[in-house]
């Protein structure tokens, strides 16, 4: 990510130093997007399996006791 985003300052007129910051910036917001994408595939994740595990055990008492 970081040298794509470095090589498009470049190729857009943008002076060396200034292009490796803006780089580096990019690079670690994009670093912390992917990191929260990942924390709510998780929390997600977890959350369906205990939604579906109370599902599960509500029917299971409206088998019995109906």
């Amino acid at each position: 990510m970081r040298g794509a985003a470095f090589r498009t300052f470049i190729n857009n007129g943008v002076d060396e130093e200034t292009a490796r910051a803006a780089a580096s910036d990019e690079a670690l917001v994009s670093a912390l997007i992917e990191m929260v994408d990942a924390g709510v595939d998780i929390a997600t994740l977890f959350t369906g399996k205990i939604v579906g595990t109370a599902a599960r055990k509500a029917a299971n008492v409206l088998i019995r006791y109906g």
